[in-house]
């Protein structure tokens, strides 16, 4: 079969093809216009090129760029017309896209969810190591108890006066039976390990308790360094703070009133929610912020609080005690304590001078001169 080349006429586009197609109705390529094939100009005999299978070659056309392969589809009925589609990929673009599409769909549907779901079970495996940690701690005695157990033993180790913890010391012969003065000890007994206090406002599961005197104040872990009773009149003024210093950033007042003659020795108060009569009053004295003031807060009743005292001397009194307010960071101090008394002198008003009848009676005579 021989083979010519003929220009659309919308377009010009060159178009080869076999003379088996002519008369045959196609598509451009280019400008997609169904166009009929002409038939191919006679031209001298030539040599019979090698018989190849009936087909259409399209050229290119200088004003446009190379296109891809075609992709060839034909109509029915009686002259089959061929097609010729100038975009081969523009189906395996859309399909693409499709997909693009459907990932993109996937992963806004599945990712939240997963998301969600793969938090929860993070933060059920964390609280799970968390309790397991703590439970370790408490079973190797650490932890809290632990943390203040270790601040003592410092303190212990550095405390130039090397007092006996609860009396009996064999370097001081003089100081037999008695603890040192404003410590948070107690005598009469072995030396033992601070207990945390745990915090209730149910007074028949508040309990006294040995060792020192610690727990939790404004949020914080509370370890009492120094206690004090101020005695003016018939008040005497419970002080427990934080270090040895004379102004503390943290410390617990209980004002407890006497009656005239009566001393701390012997004396003991139980304090429930509900008791009105005889209550005395607490403050609790923090200092959120190193720069600023502290902070104090009443509690007139509400809380509770078993407090006794024993072995009262004029300059040392010992007792024990467990308090516990109804404030949101659920304070609770308790233990057992030796404190300093301090006699607080009332400060006398100024007597006015008399002065001397003569002195008194000169500026009258002065004013009296003037006028």
């Amino acid at each position: 079969m021989a083979e010519f080349k003929f220009n659309c006429p919308s377009c010009s586009q060159k178009i080869q093809a076999t003379d088996a197609w002519a008369g045959h109705t196609i598509q451009c390529p280019a400008c997609h216009q169904n166009i009929q094939v002409p038939a191919p100009a006679e031209t001298p005999p030539a040599a019979a090129p090698p018989e190849s299978k009936p087909g259409l070659k399209i050229g290119l056309a200088a004003h446009t760029k190379s296109a891809p392969a075609p992709i060839e589809t034909f109509s029915q009925g009686a002259n089959p017309t061929r097609h010729f589609s100038a975009s081969q990929g523009a189906s395996t673009g859309k399909a693409e896209k499709i997909k693009r599409i459907a990932m993109i769909a996937a992963c806004v549907l599945l990712v939240p969810p997963a998301g969600y779901f793969g938090f929860i079970k993070l933060r059920d495996y964390q609280a799970k190591a968390n309790i397991k940690r703590q439970q370790e701690a408490a079973d190797s005695d650490g932890g809290r108890l632990g943390h203040i157990a270790s601040l003592y033993d410092a303190l212990d180790k550095t405390d130039p006066a090397k007092y006996s913890r609860f009396g009996d010391s064999s370097d001081d012969k003089k100081g037999k039976g008695r603890a040192t003065a404003g410590t948070n000890t107690a005598s009469g007994a072995a030396e033992e390990k601070p207990v945390a206090p745990t915090y209730t406002l149910d007074i028949d599961r508040a309990k006294l308790q040995r060792g020192k005197v610690n727990g939790n104040l404004g949020g914080t872990n509370f370890v009492a360094g120094g206690v004090f009773v101020d005695v003016t009149g018939g008040v005497n003024l419970l002080s427990i703070r934080e270090g040895t210093n004379a102004f503390s950033d943290r410390e617990l007042l209980v004002y407890l009133k006497l009656k005239p003659g009566e001393t701390l020795g012997g004396q003991s108060w139980t304090i429930s929610p509900d008791t009105r009569t005889n209550v005395p009053n607490v403050v609790k004295r923090w200092r959120p912020n190193p720069k600023f003031a502290p902070q104090q807060k009443s509690f007139a009743n509400g809380y509770v609080m078993r407090l006794e005292f024993v072995n009262q001397s004029p300059e040392l009194v010992q007792g024990r005690i467990y308090l516990a307010l109804p404030d949101t960071e659920q304070t609770v101090v308790a233990g057992q304590f030796t404190a300093t008394v301090r006699q607080v002198k009332p400060v006398a008003a100024a007597t006015p001078v008399a002065r001397p009848p003569q002195q008194q009676a000169q500026p009258q005579r002065q004013a009296q001169r003037r006028y």
